[in-house]
């Protein structure tokens, strides 16, 4: 269909911006597909940490949700990629907050949104089952961002106050300051992704071969997790004893990023 690395973000101005996205109808099929597989690797390029159809100039309501640290959001919580499908907010909490976000289409500037803090959301996965699920806090925040998108809005819309309104320059001056390096983002990965992850694999293959009935990929498979949660096992202990550089930290953070897209 087409390559991620001819796709642009539509820009505040462009009609699509102000369209309400059409809905969905058959999800399975290559082009949808497709679609999707665009939106997370031109998400990944961008440094976002969300991004509606729209902001590729298709009008369809697809949305990804893919919090992670990153060069604009260097303090975002971990997770899975979740890709919504014509999404719905089916209940809001009573109270709001207000926050900074920024947006791909709008660069260069940050603004403080009242956002909902809780909500209901149901949608349709890439497998088109229908799924309900409850964001909190950021990640109701992301939602509630690209949703906008699928609606016509842009965050900016929202903005109580001209006032709220700052350069994103200043903006990661003011409230960001010094980016993460590169260890302590490995060290959080280790910590709260990785080694929890090895952990449940290990358990679960180990059951496997437990109970007799195991095959030749299951030992090759327990061997090659056990190599990794030796060697991850090092990577923190290194990083403990202040024996790692942040030129293998970011060597390491390459490779996990590259093992993280092959997957999927």
């Amino acid at each position: 269909m087409f390559d991620s690395n001819d796709v642009k973000i539509a820009k505040l101005g462009e009609k699509v911006l102000r369209k309400k996205a059409k809905k969905v109808k058959d999800i399975k099929n290559e082009k949808t597909q497709e679609i999707i597989k665009i939106m997370i690797e031109t998400l990944k390029k961008s440094n976002g940490v969300g991004l509606a159809a729209p902001q590729i100039s298709i009008s369809k309501q697809i949305m990804i949700i893919s919090s992670r640290p990153n060069a604009r959001y260097p303090n975002a919580p971990v997770m899975e990629d979740l890709v919504l499908i014509n999404p719905k907010i089916i209940k809001t909490s009573k109270g709001k907050s207000k926050d900074w976000e920024g947006c791909l289409s709008i660069p260069g500037i940050r603004a403080k949104v009242p956002r909902y803090n809780k909500i209901v959301v149901s949608y349709k996965n890439i497998d088109n089952e229908k799924k309900t699920i409850v964001f909190k806090d950021f990640i109701a925040r992301i939602f509630q961002h690209e949703f906008d998108h699928l609606i016509g809005l842009v965050y900016i819309d929202r903005v109580e106050s001209n006032k709220d309104i700052i350069s994103e320059e200043v903006y990661l001056k003011k409230f960001i300051g010094k980016p993460m390096s590169n260890i302590a983002k490995l060290a959080k990965i280790l910590k709260e992704e990785l080694i929890p992850e090895l952990d449940e694999n290990l358990e679960e293959i180990m059951n496997i071969i437990d109970s007799g009935d195991c095959s030749k990929d299951d030992r090759d498979e327990l061997k090659y997790l056990e190599e990794m949660k030796a060697y991850f096992d090092e990577v923190e202990l290194d990083i403990q004893n202040n024996n790692l550089s942040e030129e293998d930290a970011l060597d390491i953070l390459e490779v996990l990023e590259e093992m993280r897209l092959d997957k999927e």
